[in-house]
């Protein structure tokens, strides 16, 4: 079947047109005349593969990787660069239009110069059984293993590391499902290993040889997440803009350093701080962005589910001599209705799946001067943006980071303001 493919998802999939119908399609790209074959048939859209090239995009290039047309985590090694930070750019645009009914001009992409080697924390899937055991990921829609010898989005250090691991794997039993979870630390790229899903604890033997290349290991057992400390550090030591911190093995932290500085200079000339405004990050994590933000404001306050990241932020305010700032455990739509104190700042940086209806509202009730949220997932953006411009606030500013290159995610700062139209 011939089709033209003019359009791209937020999944990076090329989307033509036939009969009508969406036709969703892995690795095309707007421009490109291709032969499909219809693989998944909905009522409301359809689902291709490529079959054939009539005429190929002139930004399409070969890959880096030789596993990217089974591998489900990258969507864009097929594309040069430049035009994937373009693409990534129209779907925040496109998203801010067609559901939160936003026109407002989209900034272009802040990239890397190379955009390979910059994650700093990888999970591996733990396959196979006893000397034939091997790190995998799932294989591209599906729930299928895709046995991974080299993954060019993580660091050289942890790429090493993960080698190594295959080789000791024959020596762990585990079950399955079970995960291997590697982090480095930005500081000194000492490593942690997390192993989930073990039969039993790992011999003292497999331990000490672990230890050589991992500073800090823990391994959880069957189905419990409740994590045993096997040696070495019990932290690694990260840094985040001004903010020295501590990451516990299970603490959300951005995966990529750079960009992640660069996200807090936007925030930071987002804010707009003199000093005299009371700060609310909400979803704060280990409070690196509330702890880059006390310096400048009279006061700041974190919420965050995680106890782990919670004790972890109150350790980051202490070791930084922050005397501003204070956390509290819970969950963000339980309690920030509870606050009783407003805020001149809000910052909202949500999961993928945004800001639940209470949030929303106990923001807008406390009527800040400014918003920003920080997105990874441009739907949910452009529903929760949408709520909050039914109450006044506008977006000012829409500034994509590539925080993820080579797959489809995406991030995104906006600043809000009351603009006092509601619904306009």
């Amino acid at each position: 079947m011939r089709c033209l493919v003019d359009g791209i998802s937020h999944q990076g999939e090329g989307v033509a047109r036939i009969n009508g119908k969406a036709v969703f399609i892995p690795h095309a790209l707007p421009g490109e005349e291709l032969e499909i074959e219809i693989v998944e048939e909905r009522s409301r859209y359809s689902r291709g593969r490529i079959a054939g090239i009539y005429e190929s995009s002139p930004e399409r290039t070969a890959t880096r990787c030789p596993h990217y047309y089974d591998c489900g985590g990258c969507a864009y090694q097929h594309v040069e660069y430049s035009r994937e930070l373009e693409l990534k750019r129209q779907v925040v645009r496109d998203n801010l239009l067609r559901i939160g009914h936003i026109d407002k001009e989209v900034k272009p992409v802040l990239g890397l110069s190379s955009p390979w080697l910059y994650r700093n924390k990888v999970s591996w899937h733990l396959s196979g059984d006893g000397e034939h055991s091997y790190l995998a990921y799932y294989r591209g829609g599906s729930h299928d293993w895709v046995k991974i010898t080299d993954c060019r989005l993580i660091s050289r250090p942890m790429q090493e590391a993960s080698h190594y691991l295959n080789q000791m794997l024959p020596a762990v039993k585990f079950k399955p499902g079970a995960t291997a979870v590697i982090r480095q630390s930005a500081v000194d790229d000492s490593l942690m290993l997390i192993l989930y899903g073990l039969l039993a604890a790992p011999p003292k033997a497999v331990i000490d040889q672990l230890s050589k290349n991992f500073a800090s290991l823990y391994f959880s057992r069957g189905d419990d997440r409740v994590l045993a400390h096997a040696g070495g550090a019990k932290y690694l030591e990260g840094r985040l803009g001004e903010v020295k911190c501590r990451l516990s093995p299970e603490s959300f932290f951005q995966v990529n350093q750079q960009q992640a500085d660069r996200m807090i200079e936007i925030i930071k000339e987002q804010a707009g701080l003199s000093g005299s405004q009371a700060v609310l990050d909400a979803y704060c994590g280990t409070g690196t962005i509330a702890l880059n933000m006390a310096s400048r404001a009279a006061s700041v306050t974190g919420i965050e589910s995680n106890q782990s990241a919670i004790e972890d932020a109150k350790f980051n305010a202490r070791s930084n001599n922050i005397h501003n700032a204070d956390f509290i455990t819970g969950n963000c739509e339980k309690v920030l209705p509870s606050l009783n104190k407003p805020f001149d700042l809000v910052i909202l940086d949500p999961p993928r799946s945004g800001c639940q209806e209470q949030v929303i509202d106990a923001v807008i009730t406390g009527s800040p001067a400014r918003i920003i949220y920080v997105s990874c997932n441009p739907s949910t953006l452009a529903r929760d943006l949408a709520r909050f411009k039914q109450s006044g606030y506008s977006a000012v500013e829409v500034q994509p980071v590539d925080m993820f290159p080579r797959t489809y995610h995406v991030e995104s700062i906006i600043m809000m303001t009351y603009s006092g139209s509601k619904g306009k």
